[in-house]
């Protein structure tokens, strides 16, 4: 890899509504110009483009350019550069045939200091003496690299992930020192927390200060170190960490802040709950009052005073039952079709319920069309079956039916039969014909000099 100290970005913004050169004249027939720039880059005083000379990309038949369109010019910078920075803008036409036409040229000044990642506005002026153009140009600039003005060598190789805002080297994990090439015996950090480990050429050392023991493990009392505890509390010491006793009214990690109500309630009641049998307390908005928030059956200010079954006491839905099996309680059987603690909630309809229980081929409660309906009683459900199906779940298919339906269908069929060959023999002695002979009675073909009759079967 290269010394490459950084990154210098520049992109630019171009308006030439018209399609003018510098002398007047059109760049072409379409009012469009082929448009490429020519760029300058160098230290303020210097005689040569000694950062950077080169040119952009061609932008074909354009008169205007938006910033967020170009392509970003990227150079790299491989030495320092200084504070101010100049900058040269040459605006060319490109013509395949004959030499490129000048279009604009434009001059700016920056200061490297005030560049960063993002993008910054570089002021530039123009400096053609003469012009008959009316072309409007912006510059833009950002800097890649530590150190803010790019003047320190960094770049990620074997030992160095990469380097800080200002060109320091950050080294890969088990490595330490100016250049990232002294193992670091820190790295696995075999000091106790409360301790600081540092790193020499043959090994490392735990920095105790009034701890004890290679790994500074002996002596530690955070109590008397740290002093964490404010004045309203009492420090105690659990292992290498503590914990802040405080006063009543007190409260926090360090007793730092006052006790809300329900904070100062549990600190006088200690080791009792301020509301029992599984009740919550809860801070009023006077801040020095409490609420407890009880379980069923228990009342009263700390939830200390079991209910009696009441009319009340399951909504109206269920009945009350008092029993004395672990502990005196009383608990509600729901009527059907209510659910909850007092019977205070309808329960999912049966429907619904029988829904959430589908077998995993089977999509509907009623099959091959069936509707469900509720039942008046809230618990089960029916199922309306089409024709032909019947059972619980319309899931059986009604024989009976075919023994119903085939004979009434084949009993029409010869009804219709018989019809027709009546109707046809009415209407073929009503045209004065004789009846049709039988099939298997012999037809008498007549001779060319014989009299007799022929009548033809009509259909």
């Amino acid at each position: 890899l290269s010394d490459e100290i950084g990154k210098l970005y520049l992109s630019f913004e171009y308006y030439n509504p018209n399609g003018i050169l510098v002398d007047g004249d059109k760049c072409d027939f379409l009012d469009t110009c082929d448009v490429y720039f020519f760029i300058c880059v160098k230290n303020i005083g210097s005689t040569s483009c000694d950062i950077y000379e080169g040119k952009s990309e061609l932008y074909e038949n354009v008169n205007e350019l938006k910033f967020a369109k170009m392509k970003e010019i990227v150079i790299p910078l491989n030495s320092p550069i200084g504070n101010s920075v100049e900058m040269g803008i040459d605006i060319w036409d490109f013509d395949g045939l004959d030499a490129s036409d000048l279009i604009a040229r434009f001059d700016g000044i920056f200061q490297t200091k005030s560049l960063s990642m993002k993008w910054t506005k570089i002021p530039v002026t123009r400096t053609d003496l003469i012009y008959q153009n009316d072309v409007t140009f912006k510059g833009f600039a950002r800097l890649e690299c530590p150190g803010g003005s790019c003047n320190k060598v960094c770049v990620p190789r074997k030992g160095i992930n990469t380097c800080d805002a200002e060109g320091n080297k950050i080294c890969e994990k088990g490595l330490t020192g100016p250049a990232c090439d002294q193992i670091d015996y820190c790295v696995e950090n075999n000091c106790a927390d409360y301790a600081t480990c540092e790193s020499f050429p043959n090994g490392y050392k735990c920095i105790c200060g009034a701890y004890e023991g290679a790994r500074c493990q002996k002596g530690y009392d955070p109590c008397q170190i740290e002093s964490p505890c404010e004045a309203h509390g009492q420090c105690k010491a659990v292992g290498p960490d503590y914990k802040c006793v405080c006063e009543v009214g007190w409260s926090g990690q360090k007793c730092d802040r006052p006790a809300s109500a329900c904070e100062s309630a549990a600190q006088r009641l200690s080791p009792e709950a301020v509301c029992l049998n599984g009740g919550s307390c809860v801070d009023l908005q006077d801040d020095i009052s409490y609420h407890c928030i009880c379980l069923q059956p228990w009342s009263g200010t700390r939830c200390e005073v079991i209910d009696t079954c009441t009319e009340e006491h399951c909504s109206g839905h269920g009945v009350c039952i008092f029993s004395n099996i672990s502990q005196e309680s009383i608990h509600c059987q729901c009527d059907a079709g209510w659910v909850g603690e007092t019977c205070n909630y309808r329960s999912q309809s049966p429907c619904h319920k029988a829904s959430l229980k589908l077998h995993a081929n089977q999509s509907m409660v009623c099959l091959h069309g069936g509707v469900c309906i509720d039942n008046p009683n809230g618990v089960d459900f029916s199922c309306k079956c089409p024709l032909g199906w019947f059972g619980p779940q319309c899931e059986t298919f009604f024989i009976e039916t075919l023994y119903f339906i085939v004979p009434v269908l084949v009993g029409a069929a010869a009804f219709l039969i018989i019809l027709a060959l009546c109707f046809r023999s009415f209407r073929n002695e009503q045209m004065g014909g004789p009846a049709l002979p039988p099939r298997n009675s012999p037809l008498k073909t007549p001779s060319s000099d014989e009299q007799s009759e022929y009548w033809p079967t009509k259909f």
